[in-house]
């Protein structure tokens, strides 16, 4: 589980909440498409979870290496027959894909009729990883991708609010503190200063009136309709 000295823990524990809510009802066999190190392994104890990612590459360096990936591929390209899964999870992946509604076209695509489609995305958040980095979404932008893709969009999660954002960006501020010179005393400080400005921010975000329109993350629930041909 996210933890306070996590940068993003002010909205990342929102995710796991929705995560334990909707993964039992995404079937036995789910492909985790952009799985990296597989994060989500634990929300799925009856499942079978594939994850998929792309191999280390210039563009795709850093986590890619850490991937637990059982097939590697292109998530715009699905290595999978149509009418594969029950259930399709992608976390923070389309924002670094040039034609996002590729991917969910190939999610339609690998999805039984029937089948349940989560995506968690940003709506605010710093550059992340510069080559790649090329998209924001609003829930109306989700909902978009989704029904062009054919999906019966059943809900969207506006995660955050002006406090929650305010907090994350201190959070990361903070983080920096945080390298290789010196990292025996910055380190204490930083996570220090990260689980101080969580512990603040959570509280003031209990006290304050909140706007879903600041939110940090959007997170969509979609459907395959239960047609017998997939698009």
């Amino acid at each position: 589980m996210t933890n306070l000295l996590h940068p993003s823990y002010l909205v990342r524990r929102y995710v796991d909440k929705l995560l334990q809510q909707y993964a039992p009802l995404m079937g036995k066999y789910v492909l985790d498409a952009g799985c990296g190190e597989k994060p989500y392994l634990r929300f799925f104890p009856n499942a079978q979870l594939i994850g998929v990612d792309l191999p280390p590459s210039e563009i795709y360096p850093g986590s890619h290496k850490r991937a637990k990936a059982d097939v590697f591929g292109d998530v715009c390209q699905l290595p999978f027959k149509d009418a594969t899964f029950d259930g399709v999870l992608s976390t923070f992946v389309i924002t670094h894909l040039a034609e996002p509604q590729k991917f969910f076209d190939e999610a339609y695509r690998v999805l039984r009729p029937g089948g349940i489609l989560v995506v968690c995305e940003r709506q605010m958040w710093h550059t992340y990883g510069v080559e790649a980095d090329y998209w924001r979404f609003t829930a109306n932008g989700l909902k978009l991708l989704a029904h062009k893709a054919g999906f019966e969009v059943l809900s969207v999660h506006p995660i955050g609010n002006f406090w929650l954002r305010l907090g994350v960006k201190l959070a990361y501020c903070a983080a920096r503190i945080n390298g290789r010179r010196l990292r025996f005393i910055r380190q204490p400080i930083s996570q220090l200063l990260i689980a101080c400005i969580n512990l603040v921010f959570a509280f003031i975000n209990k006290l304050l009136p909140k706007d879903t329109t600041d939110a940090v993350y959007n997170f969509l629930v979609a459907r395959k309709t239960s047609q017998n041909d997939s698009k």
